[in-house]
């Protein structure tokens, strides 16, 4: 069963409204204001799941898109939230590699560009976060008239499909493959499952199959 939960925004919030606490890793952790919704939230739906289906919620990955409240936040400051945020939203998910993405937000001044610069940092320091700019979307004008401000309708459903692209990706770039090998002693295939761990291969055997004949093929298949 596959489901995505579209929830409202809530807008004007800053970073501060998702606090995890100073050091959630080491159990310092803040359990107010939007962050204690979002396991209310959680909790529910493991309840709904377990009792209307008889099994266990999976979060298959967070969609995240905030930061114009945080334009003036020190971004050392901003890294270090964000990173405890991202870490406390895996550890509550039971996902250590929850695959995350975060959206850009419009560069209209100094401080939302350093914002995206932070986004940016973070995922290049995590393999299971990705971030999506702001590109070839539409705008509108804000309330008092300036030109392309707020992201547009069909710039939001864009943005949308830009961000699901961008969560499939994270999904596949880990994904194991099986290479098949024929033994040289035996007439059997050996099965060895590689796993992709940044520029290299982690291999494990998963089983050796008689064949009853010698065969020189060796097979790539994905899984």
């Amino acid at each position: 069963i596959q489901y995505c939960r579209c929830g409202a925004p809530v807008t004007g919030e800053t970073i501060n409204s998702w606090w995890p606490g100073e050091n959630p890793g080491m159990g310092e952790t803040f359990d107010e204001g939007l962050f204690a919704l979002f396991e209310t939230y959680l909790t529910k739906a493991r309840a709904q799941v377990q009792s209307e289906l008889g099994g266990d919620l999976e979060i298959k990955g967070l969609f995240w898109h905030q930061g114009e409240s945080n334009e003036s936040t020190d971004p050392a400051l901003f890294r270090r939230t964000m990173r405890n945020v991202f870490g406390r939203f895996r550890d509550i998910t039971d996902n250590p590699k929850l695959p995350i993405v975060a959206g850009h937000i419009r560069e209209l001044s100094e401080g939302r560009a350093k914002v995206n610069a932070v986004l940016s940092q973070i995922a290049s320091r995590d393999a299971n976060l990705t971030v999506v700019p702001l590109s070839n979307l539409e705008f509108e004008p804000d309330k008092d008239g300036r030109p392309d401000v707020h992201i547009a309708t069909a710039g939001c459903h864009e943005l949308g499909r830009q961000m699901a692209g961008a969560m499939e990706q994270l999904h596949s770039a880990g994904k194991s493959f099986h290479i098949y090998a024929p033994s040289r002693k035996s007439n059997s295939l050996w099965v060895v499952e590689a796993t992709p761990a940044g520029d290299k291969l982690d291999f494990k055997v998963s089983e050796q199959v008689d064949l009853g004949f010698s065969s020189p093929t060796i097979a790539p298949h994905t899984s």
